[in-house]
């Protein structure tokens, strides 16, 4: 499979092949899945790699496995306000996290700010490690506003100050720790349904500051549609040819 590799392509493996904890961004259409698909592929070698998402559509596009299967929560997991809590892994899951290296997160919008500090948690404890996510290379990838967090009934109100400041991930008592590296995508490399993309555009322009964003939850909410009306095949026949392999953990050779 030949993937055009832009400058930009080129520069984000090459940050990503080095170590740092990155957070890739970009509109709809500007090839983060392909991106993802082919470090794993091609440029991951010599370390194990996993990569996740939020829901089964969004691990499927991917390649990987969803948050829950991983970590043993869902997105409809309740809200867990005490910051002391254990989150431990699914049990088939244990051996693969403790010799792992680098996490990949496709979706990264989608993904609560607990469950966020709840990874971190889970990976801190099996493997033994005090660092932020135990010492594990970390790869957020996803347009940060296009699809929100799932929050249902009164969830809200603990996401507007306390225990934190919106549902997004980058609220997590963890997320200052990163020291996250943001590389931003920008040229588009397919437009499907072009009046829609320019909607979110226009709404969900990126953020240079991820502050206030509690109240665009509910302009996302009225404004894009559900990811299972919006998102239907929207994996190009390139990107299928991509993420063909069938291992969710991707162990270098």
């Amino acid at each position: 499979m030949n993937v055009n590799m832009t400058k930009e392509f080129s520069s984000t493996l090459l940050e990503m092949q080095r170590g740092r904890n990155l957070l890739i961004t970009g509109h709809t259409g500007t090839g983060k899945s392909t991106l993802l698909c082919t470090f794993i592929n091609e440029y991951s070698r010599g370390r194990n790699c996993l990569i996740i998402a939020p829901t089964e559509d969004a691990a499927s596009k991917v390649g990987g496995m969803t948050i829950g299967e991983v970590f043993g929560f869902s997105q409809s997991e309740p809200v867990n306000t005490t910051r002391s809590y254990r989150q431990t892994p699914n049990e088939e899951y244990i051996e693969i996290l403790e010799s792992l290296d680098i996490l990949i997160i496709d979706e990264i919008s989608m993904v609560r700010a607990d469950h966020f500090d709840m990874i971190n948690t889970a990976l801190k404890g099996t493997k033994r490690n005090s660092n932020p996510f135990g010492g594990v290379q970390l790869i957020l990838a996803g347009h940060i506003l296009q699809r929100p967090p799932t929050l249902r009934g009164k969830e809200l109100e603990f996401f507007t100050g306390y225990p934190w400041n919106s549902p997004y991930f980058f609220s997590a008592h963890c997320y200052p720790l990163l020291e996250l590296h943001k590389i931003e995508l920008t040229t588009t490399w397919q437009q499907k349904n072009n009046d829609s993309i320019d909607d979110i555009h226009s709404i969900c322009d990126e953020l240079n500051a991820c502050t206030n964003i509690t109240e665009n939850t509910h302009i996302l909410d009225s404004t894009i549609q559900d990811e299972d009306n919006n998102e239907k095949n929207t994996r190009s026949p390139e990107l299928s040819k991509i993420c063909t392999s069938p291992a969710h953990i991707h162990s270098g050779a």
